[in-house]
This record gives C-alpha cells, sequence and structure tokens, in this order.
C-alpha cells in the first residue's frame, strides 16, 4: 500500500465499511468522499489555502468512488460538489464554505478530466447552484451563489481577479437560464454576482458597480 495517501486509504476503508453494512453505492460513496475530507482536515489541513485542498482531494475521491460503482465519467464529474458539499457541512464549515468548497472540488475534478478552464468554470457554477439549492435556499439566492462559487474556484484556481468576476457573471448567467428566468432576468442576476464577486475581490463599491455594467 505503499504512496497511498491517508485520505485515499481512510476513504477506501469508509467505502468498503459502508457497503458491508448494506449501505446504497450512493452513501458509500458519501462515507468515503466525508472520511477522505475529514482526514484532510485532520493533518493540518485547516488554513484557508488547506480548505482548498481538502475540497479537491475529496472531489477527486467522489469521482473515483462513482467511477467505481459504474456511473459513467460525465455523471460522476456531476456528482463532485454534492458530495463535497455534504462532507464540508458534516466537518461543521458554514452553509457558504461548503457550497465554496463544492465549486472549487467540481473545477478542479473538471479541469483534470479533460474540460476546459471556461466548462470547468460553468461547472464550478452549477455545483455552487445545487449546493445552495440543497441548504435551503431559493433559487435566486442559488444563482447568485453560482457566480460566487465560480468566483471563488476560478480565483483559487489562479486567475486573475477581473477574469474571475467575468466568469462568476456568466456561471450566474447560466444558472438563472436553467432555472427558466428570461434572458433579461439573467443579465440582471449576472450583474449582481459579479458585483458581489468584484466586491469579494477587494474592488471599492463604486469599481464593482463599473465591473457589474460590464459583466
Amino acid at each position: 500500500n505503499k504512496g497511498v495517501s491517508p485520505e485515499v486509504a481512510g476513504a477506501k476503508g469508509a467505502y468498503q465499511a459502508a457497503v458491508a453494512a448494506g449501505r446504497t453505492p450512493e452513501e458509500a460513496e458519501q462515507a468515503a468522499v466525508t472520511s477522505a475530507y475529514e482526514t484532510a482536515v485532520k493533518m493540518g489541513k485547516r488554513t484557508p489555502e488547506a480548505a482548498a485542498d481538502a475540497a479537491a482531494v475529496s472531489g477527486e475521491i467522489a469521482y473515483e468512488a462513482s467511477l467505481y460503482d459504474g456511473k459513467s465519467p460525465a455523471v460522476a464529474a456531476s456528482e463532485v460538489g454534492q458530495a463535497v458539499y455534504h462532507a464540508a457541512t458534516a466537518a461543521g464549515k458554514s452553509q457558504e464554505e461548503a457550497e465554496e468548497e463544492a465549486a472549487i472540488a467540481e473545477y478542479q475534478v473538471a479541469v483534470q478530466h479533460g474540460d476546459s478552464p471556461q466548462q470547468a468554470a460553468l461547472r464550478a457554477g452549477q455545483a455552487a447552484y445545487q449546493a445552495a439549492l440543497s441548504g435551503g435556499k431559493s433559487p435566486k439566492e442559488a444563482e447568485l451563489e453560482a457566480g460566487l462559487g465560480t468566483f471563488k474556484a476560478t480565483a483559487e484556481a489562479g486567475w486573475k481577479p477581473e477574469n474571475a468576476v467575468l466568469l462568476a457573471a456568466q456561471a450566474a448567467y447560466q444558472a438563472a437560464l436553467d432555472a427558466g428566468h428570461s434572458p433579461e432576468e439573467a443579465v440582471l442576476i449576472a450583474g449582481k454576482a459579479a458585483y458581489q464577486a468584484a466586491l469579494d475581490a477587494g474592488e471599492t463599491k463604486e469599481a464593482a458597480a463599473v465591473v457589474a455594467n460590464q459583466a
């Protein structure tokens, strides 16, 4: 077993224990992801940078566990965010932190498995959107979270703040369209997400308003 990280070893053990206890494949996958997340956090990954590490590590395990259960790569990739969201909330993270970590995990896994950074950003937005709905937020709030989650995920991946803000607007726009809003409404939601993301990036309110109008 040389070279297997503690996160992977723990995840495999948790998965096997869940199967042995008669759990469904979904429950076993979630047990694996939660275990990996908790191990990553215990191993000193408690700083903000490290939270992203824990999210990325457990996201990769979510993907592998889904494949192991016979799911297609596309389905496996789409389930990463939810699994990490549940792991983060189980570990005591706030709703907002868990949503962001879901987006980060989704982005990292998507890029690793061949998506373009732009595609990965939209996936991250979807993950944040779903996580927000899971946490009981309204669709409108969830659409905003799609943007903010994308901003965090892309900024974490090294995108320049101004580009991350534009991707946040795109993700919120897409989430709004997917939720059945008109293009006009979607544009307003995208602007709100861009404004909030620009504030998160340290812009003044005036500068954030300019950015939102451009987005």
